[in-house]
């Protein structure tokens, strides 16, 4: 948490050592440090217990976020979309990755889960986003759009110029590395309402509530989320 009024703070000790300066400058007074911090001190207190201070304040300014769709939508004729998400267990550091990838109808095409270690949920979700893009690669597939609920990663992945935290640099490279030939490989974030196909899969793996060939024969749970995503 910030130190309250530090710009006030600053603003008042500035002005009075100016107001030293111009004494010793032109009324040849002597400098009293303490004396300088005395009068801040009071002025700002003085500032504190005025009820009109924020008048003379500028309205706070909030962060406009540009506004992102809950519900997952299908992707464009032609174009593929890969979900993908990770369960991560702290204590064991056991992880479970999913991808889940859908075409325009919203019908499953492809559909993998892997069971892996990991050392933070971040690496986790990195590591999911990498075997997704390394598995469209390997299919052959040139249009695909790769989607998480993680923010912070899907910025990573479209920002080269960013710098990148150490647990996933080379994750973080390599994916980049599969996209540098693919201009049609590209990155969207999603809420997590809208990746809930690829995290309930990934959350019951790790339960061991989902079973590995669940993209041939969805359990019932499962279906009615695709089923949903699908006329969404």
């Amino acid at each position: 948490m910030g130190v309250p009024y530090l710009f006030e703070q600053w603003a008042i000790i500035c002005w009075n050592i100016w107001k030293a300066r111009n004494k010793i400058h032109f009324e040849k007074a002597t400098f009293n440090p303490e004396h300088i911090l005395f009068k801040a001190n009071a002025m700002l207190q003085e500032f504190c217990s005025c009820p009109g201070r924020d008048l003379l304040m500028p309205p706070k300014q909030t962060m406009q976020r540009k506004h992102v769709t809950s519900a997952w939508l299908r992707p464009p004729p032609g174009f593929l979309k890969f979900n993908v998400d990770a369960s991560f267990m702290p204590n064991s550091g056991l992880t479970a990755l999913t991808m889940v990838g859908r075409d325009s109808y919203g019908k499953i095409l492809t559909g993998r889960t892997w069971l892996c270690s990991t050392a933070s949920s971040l690496m986790a979700e990195a590591n999911a986003l990498l075997r997704a893009v390394q598995s469209a690669a390997d299919m052959g597939l040139d249009q695909v759009i790769f989607e998480s609920d993680n923010e912070t990663l899907i910025s990573y992945a479209q920002h080269a110029n960013q710098p990148l935290p150490w647990e996933i640099h080379s994750i973080i490279h390599n994916i980049r590395s599969f996209c540098s030939s693919r201009p049609n490989f590209s990155f969207s974030f999603i809420p997590r309402a809208g990746n809930r196909v690829a995290d309930w899969i990934a959350r019951s793996t790790l339960k061991g509530q989902c079973p590995f060939y669940w993209a041939h024969c969805p359990p019932d749970i499962l279906l009615q989320l695709l089923l949903t995503d699908a006329v969404s």
